[in-house]
């Protein structure tokens, strides 16, 4: 159902803890422990106080048969503490977690739609390592969200947003949406604040329509100030704008 955002391929709610979406990395039969997740408002969505919430290996937005578009509104929407979106190891969580698997395998590939990560409402202690977004890992693909990568927005924590990093296994990839990453200034009401600590570190982030990274700092619904203490480092953006 592409209509309601309270319906969802997989979620996971209300104080569940230490969850696997997709393989669990620990080179035990990865491959084949994916999902293909399709045609829904939100392809995985996590939220209400659960917990160590991991997604990994999946293809979201594209039919089994590696060719036909089967869109997701939204790929991934994580709203909890602790969410983790492809590759990890257990220097990040040691219950999810695991240091045997391959980079391949723990990699969501996430096409079409609106979005393909969004992460708000309170979320923090996010890492977002390996996945590929708008295109496939042989990048053969060009199907990207029709607005945005990846948008983080309204964390009510100091706990930092790690979007790739220093190892080649944390690297994302972005390709073909409007905006490739989205760091949403905005928050609503005295609940959430507004993004602190945001570290986007050697992505590789190609074919944005507007803006391969865009950093909205303007408050538009209260006094707090908007997105700060960012860093942006190391990444590759080509053929934006």
């Amino acid at each position: 159902n592409l209509g309601d955002e309270l319906y969802a391929g997989v979620k996971v709610s209300d104080n569940a803890s230490n969850v696997v979406v997709g393989t669990d990395g620990d080179n035990i039969e990865d491959a084949s422990e994916k999902n293909y997740i399709s045609y829904w408002n939100q392809g995985a969505f996590a939220r209400d106080d659960a917990q160590d919430v991991r997604i990994s290996g999946n293809t979201f937005g594209l039919s089994p048969d590696g060719a036909t578009p089967t869109a997701n509104k939204n790929g991934i929407i994580m709203r909890i503490d602790g969410g983790i979106v492809g590759w990890c190891d257990e220097n990040i969580n040691t219950t999810v977690c695991s240091n045997d698997g391959s980079t391949a395998d723990q990699a969501n590939v996430i096409l079409n739609g609106e979005r393909g990560i969004r992460f708000d409402r309170g979320a923090a202690n996010v890492h977002i390592y390996g996945n590929y977004i708008g295109t496939d890992p042989a990048e053969t693909l060009d199907m990207g969200p029709s607005l945005y990568g990846m948008e983080f927005r309204q964390s009510n924590t100091g706990e930092a947003f790690f979007i790739g990093g220093s190892e080649i296994e944390q690297t994302n990839t972005v390709a073909n949406a409007d905006i490739g990453i989205f760091v949403n200034g905005q928050s609503k009401g005295d609940a959430f604040l507004p993004l602190n600590d945001y570290r986007i570190v050697n992505n590789t982030i190609r074919d944005s329509l507007t803006s391969g990274i865009h950093v909205l700092g303007t408050e538009l619904f209260g006094s707090t100030p908007g997105a700060s203490d960012g860093t942006i480092d190391g990444n590759t953006i080509t053929g934006s704008g």
